[in-house]
């Protein structure tokens, strides 16, 4: 696969309530390209379903998932630890691009495949300690356009001027789409992919982290 030539470096630099910053690049690999990177992920990845505990029950998580680092790692999350892959030629080319854009030194790339609409990820920030006091995610997405919702964490709405009530916000990733949250956004929001109905297609997301 080529890379880095057809990248678009055009963006749209969104202002959540509080003053956090995205980096919203549509398109920052197109289609035919994306296609290319949609079916290598789906054949080559080493996909697995973990189980997590939640409010004391152990449960499969709702989609396939793999995580790729530059040297052995680990992360604990919601009660079970994650050991990294070896980071395969093809994904550290990306992450290096991905890295030059975003300013950060990516060393870890999490993908998540999430088979169709009724997959899809609860309520969380990416603050876990070994991605250091105030990492920067960026995240790439694969295959059908799918919600990306993010809501101020409880400390934080106040300042954020949220409403009870209010609707959380929903950026649509479609299939090529790169989206790079700055410092601060993980610190002071939540996200999710939730999982919606009607959706036949596959979505495959790979969020590009710092392991400290």
């Amino acid at each position: 696969m080529e890379q880095g030539s057809l990248f678009s470096v055009s963006s749209s630099d969104s202002t959540l309530p509080g003053g956090d910053r995205l980096l919203w690049f549509k398109q920052w690999i197109p289609a035919a390209e994306a296609d290319q990177w949609g079916r290598w992920l789906l054949t080559q990845v080493q996909w697995a379903q973990p189980s997590v505990r939640v409010a004391g029950k152990t449960h499969r998580i709702p989609r396939e998932q793999a995580w790729y680092a530059d040297q052995p790692a680990a992360f604990t999350y919601s009660g079970t630890t994650f050991h990294s892959l070896p980071l395969p030629a093809p994904l550290s080319a990306l992450r290096d691009a991905v890295s030059a854009l975003a300013g950060v030194a990516f060393n870890s790339v999490l993908v998540n495949h999430y088979r169709d609409g009724r997959d899809g990820v609860g309520w969380h920030a990416d603050d876990e300690a070994e991605f250091g006091p105030e990492p920067c995610i960026a995240s790439l997405s694969f295959g059908a356009c799918r919600a990306f919702q993010l809501k101020p964490k409880a400390h934080y709405r106040e300042h954020a001027q949220w409403q009870e009530g209010q609707r959380p916000i929903s950026l649509p990733l479609a299939h090529g789409d790169l989206l790079i949250m700055p410092s601060g956004v993980q610190s002071h929001w939540l996200h999710s992919v939730p999982k919606r109905s009607g959706i036949d297609q596959w979505r495959i997301n790979l969020t590009f982290r710092q392991v400290i």
